[in-house]
């Protein structure tokens, strides 16, 4: 039978890093003092050395995703079990187990936790930091999926921070197999950037191209419920072919926390996360075809199907390019474009003006130009009859040289999005704001308008961005030195996030190998 848990078209995920109290994995023993299949005086010994409350969390995972053997009596095994005996413990273990509980508990495990130890004697003051500390809220931020060009999903990520530190999780998730997940990593703040960047180079070389976009905290809810839900139900499924539970559970190892284990903790991070109003997909058994239509007709009625959104499903056919504009049609009109840099925040954008008929290639070189991109990386225009660039029948990249602007966006309102570097993934939103006749004395394309500085290439995407210019901020930050050393800067403030130079683009416009042209009366 084929595994579930297999990386989608063999897309690994980064080591794991070892960011937890090293956790006993045994599922029974002489020495559990309570009737229930859970090993807690090994546990009760890995108390002594927490001191994060992340670390107490993962404790308490693998406590929560241990009862899961109870299969249907594992809520009752952990209401009338495991919570009396953690208060029968008494002093800071048993707060500190029931703290645990209560913060990673489904609602009735949580409720009951905090009564349990609301009845101890124990005084708050004589609580460690981190048992005070895992009462601190958890917020969130950074949702992204990262996409391929049909909008299945193939992997879910998110930063999740408390006052006294944060950490990031990514879901990997197989369109193949109803976007079950497949696996979880966790991760320090500062690595999801390259993480990302190392799965979408990955992807490139396996001749996939994933995007990566931002959604809301109900979005980001909704989809990695709905993956953790299907994954679940495979487990499920498998013990029915003669594996068992313990099989199936995977709690980790030497190389750091397993998939049921940080499930547990994700499922637990989402429950803070606001619900979203979409119905979930059928799933399995829960399949009936009258039901599905309904659900199909609430979610296309929510937008969810919406192939203008970014998160349904597009056409894979595209509408056929018009053809070129012939010599008898006249001169083609001046398209003025409002280009902006996806996902910036303070927006960075450009207006340009540019003649109708400029070949998208062309149109490629006044984009770097105006944006101060190096044309270093791949590129492609995605538009409505196609995805265009430097042809390659593999990527599906028709060739830009041979089409031009208006073909693809000749009439206000029109969009197409141009995207730089595959790897930071920089999409550029285009809209046609204007069409009108050149005027004689000016010069094209030219810009006429704009705000902010470009990012520096190879920073890891919008999110590596924001983050590079916290650590500029910052002199004390320990990766303050070696940002500047990269960006090859003596000092911070060498990068204006603010800086926007119109003059200094329309020379470097002007000066492009010729290609400019006065306007014609």
């Amino acid at each position: 039978m084929t595994s579930r848990r297999r990386p989608h078209r063999n897309l690994e995920l980064v080591p794991k890093p070892d960011m937890a109290t090293e956790l006993p994995t045994e599922l029974d023993g002489d020495d559990d003092p309570f009737d229930s299949p859970i090993p807690v005086a090994p546990i009760l010994e890995s108390l002594d050395a927490v001191t994060d409350p992340l670390d107490a969390e993962l404790i308490g995972a693998m406590l929560l995703t241990s009862a899961s053997l109870a299969g249907d009596d594992a809520e009752e095994l952990v209401l009338t079990s495991m919570l009396p005996a953690f208060e029968a413990l008494g002093g800071v273990p048993a707060a500190g187990l029931l703290s645990m509980f209560a913060v990673l508990g489904t609602e009735p495990i949580a409720a009951a936790a905090k009564l349990h130890k609301s009845r101890l004697t124990v005084p708050a003051n004589a609580f460690p930091d981190w048992i005070r500390n895992l009462e601190d809220p958890v917020t969130v931020r950074g949702c992204v999926a990262l996409t391929d060009p049909e909008d299945e999903i193939f992997l879910l990520a998110a930063y999740f921070e408390r006052p006294h530190g944060a950490h990031a999780m990514m879901l990997i998730v197989d369109p193949d197999e109803c976007g079950a997940a497949v696996q979880i990593a966790m991760l320090e703040p500062e690595e999801l950037p390259d993480a990302l960047a190392t799965i979408r180079g990955q992807a490139r070389r396996e001749n996939l191209r994933l995007t990566e976009k931002p959604l809301a905290p109900a979005e980001f809810r909704w989809h990695a419920e709905v993956a953790l839900d299907h994954r679940a139900d495979h487990d499920r499924g498998d013990s029915t072919f003669g594996d068992t539970p313990e099989d199936n559970l995977d709690l980790g190892d030497e190389d750091g926390p397993g998939y049921h284990l940080l499930a547990t903790l994700l499922r637990a991070r989402l429950r803070t996360l606001p619900l979203s109003s979409i119905p979930r997909p059928p799933h399995g058994d829960d399949l009936d075809p009258d039901a599905l239509l309904s659900v199909l007709e609430e979610m296309s009625a929510s937008g969810l199907l919406d192939t203008g959104s970014g998160r349904g499903t597009r056409s894979l056919k595209p509408a056929k390019l018009p053809p070129k504009r012939k010599t008898r049609d006249g001169r083609a009109p001046i398209l003025r474009l409002r280009v902006d840099l996806r996902y910036a925040k303070p927006p960075i954008w450009r207006r340009l003006e540019v003649p109708g008929d400029i070949p998208l290639n062309e149109l490629h070189d006044v984009i770097q130009t105006a944006f101060g991109w190096t044309n270093s990386h791949l590129y492609s225009f995605d538009t409505d009859f196609g995805t265009f660039g430097r042809p390659d029948p593999q990527l599906g990249h028709r060739a830009d040289a041979k089409t031009t602007l208006e073909q693809v966006a000749g009439t206000v309102g029109a969009k197409l999005s141009y995207t730089y570097d595959f790897g930071d993934d920089w999409e550029h939103a285009i809209v046609v704001e204007h069409s009108g006749p050149a005027t004689a004395s000016a010069t094209y394309p030219r810009c006429t308008g704009g705000r902010r500085a470009t990012p520096p290439e190879d920073c890891g995407g919008m999110w590596g961005y924001e983050k590079l210019l916290e650590i500029l901020a910052d002199p004390n930050h320990p990766e303050h030195a070696d940002r500047l050393e990269w960006l090859g800067y003596e000092h911070a403030d060498q990068h204006d996030p603010a800086a926007f130079d119109k003059a200094a683009i329309n020379a470097a416009l002007t000066g492009r190998d010729g290609k400019s042209a006065r306007g014609r009366k």
